[in-house]
C-alpha cells in the first residue's frame, strides 16, 4: 500500500506527491523544456503513456523538473496531475540484490493507476537500468523489468494517462533496449546568463544582473563554468555566512566585488568537461532540439490566450 504524510514523503526512495500537494518551486530558465513538458502532460491528461528521457549535465536543474512541470499542470492549465518521484541511486544503495530492488519498484508503482493522470519520475535512471555488459551481469534482470515496465504498445497502455520521465546524467550508461523505449529525449544545457541572473536575483544578491554577466566573463578567462547547483549552493553560503553574523554583501560594494564574493563559494568546472560531455551525447542533444522545439511550438496556454 502507497500511503503518503503531508509532506508527500514515502520514504527515502519515493515520495508521492498528489495534485492537492502540489506546491510552486523556483524554476529559472528552460521555457522551451518547460512548455514542451506542459504540451506532453496535456496530452497525457487525455489519455497516453509518454515515455521522455531528461539528461544533462550534472547540476543543471533535471530533478526539479517533474515538481514544476506537475505545479505548471495545475495551475496554468487546470490538469490535476499527481506526482511519484523515485530515487533510484537510493534504491540501489537500500538494497544488494536486484531482486529485491525489483520487489521495492513492483511495491511502490503498483497503486499508481488511482492517481492518473501522474508523472512517474525515475531520477538517476541508470541505477535501475545500466547497460547489460554480459548475460551473467548482477543487474542485468533489473534492467530486464525496466525494459518490460516501458514496453511500448502493449494492451495495457490503453487509456492510462501516466508521464514517464526517466531522468540521468549520463545517457551512455543507460541500456540501449531501455533507450529505445523512452520515446522522447529533453536535453538541460548550462545556464546561461541570464538564468544565472534570475538565479541571483531570487536569491537577493545586489546587481544580480551585472553581477551574472561579470561571473561569467571571469570563469571564460580562467577556463570555467558553473551549473545551477553551483550557483545555489553559492548563494547558500553566502547567507549562512551572513546569518551567523559576518557582512558578506551589500548594496554599496561594486558589482565586480559581489561578482569575485559570489566566485568564491561557487563550484566550478573545467569547461573541457563540458565540452567532452556535448560531444559524447551530441547525438541525444540534436534529437533533443528536434523534439523540445517540436512539443513546446504545440504548447497552448489558456491565461495567455485571454490576456
Amino acid at each position: 500500500m502507497l500511503n503518503t504524510d503531508q509532506d508527500g514523503a514515502v520514504d527515502e526512495i519515493a515520495q508521492l506527491i498528489t495534485y492537492e500537494q502540489i506546491k510552486e518551486r523556483f524554476f529559472a530558465g528552460y521555457t522551451k523544456q518547460l512548455n514542451a513538458g506542459l504540451s506532453m502532460g496535456d496530452a497525457v491528461s487525455k489519455g497516453w503513456v509518454c515515455r521522455t528521457l531528461l539528461f544533462g549535465f550534472p547540476g543543471c536543474g533535471k530533478s526539479e523538473y517533474p515538481f514544476v512541470i506537475a505545479y505548471k499542470l495545475k495551475r496554468e492549465l487546470a490538469i490535476n496531475c499527481s506526482l511519484l518521484y523515485i530515487k533510484c541511486h537510493r534504491l540501489a544503495s537500500a538494497h544488494n540484490e536486484a531482486s529485491a530492488m525489483k520487489a521495492h519498484l513492483r511495491e511502490i508503482t503498483k497503486e499508481i493507476k488511482k492517481f492518473q493522470p501522474i508523472i512517474l519520475a525515475f531520477d538517476e535512471f541508470d541505477a535501475i537500468s545500466p547497460r547489460r555488459t554480459s548475460p551473467s551481469s548482477s543487474l542485468a534482470e533489473l534492467s530486464l523489468w525496466t525494459m518490460s515496465f516501458l514496453a511500448n504498445g502493449s494492451k495495457e497502455d490503453k487509456g492510462e494517462k501516466i508521464f514517464v520521465m526517466g531522468i540521468t546524467n549520463f545517457p551512455t550508461q543507460v541500456d540501449v533496449a531501455v533507450l529505445d523505449r523512452l520515446q522522447y529525449r529533453i536535453y538541460f544545457g548550462l545556464p546561461d546568463t541570464g538564468v544565472i541572473a534570475q538565479m541571483l536575483g531570487q536569491q537577493k544578491i545586489p546587481h544580480h544582473e551585472d553581477v551574472a554577466n561579470l561571473l561569467i566573463g571571469r570563469m571564460a578567462q580562467r577556463g570555467l563554468v558553473v551549473t545551477g547547483r553551483g550557483i545555489m549552493l553559492a548563494c547558500k553560503a553566502i547567507q549562512h555566512i551572513e546569518n551567523c553574523g559576518e557582512k558578506v554583501l551589500s548594496p554599496d560594494m561594486r558589482p565586480d566585488e559581489i561578482a569575485d564574493r559570489v566566485l568564491i563559494h561557487s563550484p566550478t568546472i573545467n569547461s573541457k568537461e563540458i565540452s567532452d560531455y556535448e560531444n559524447e551525447n551530441r547525438i541525444y542533444i540534436a534529437n533533443s532540439d528536434v523534439v523540445v522545439n517540436y512539443w513546446s511550438s504545440i504548447f497552448k496556454n489558456p491565461k495567455s490566450s485571454k490576456a
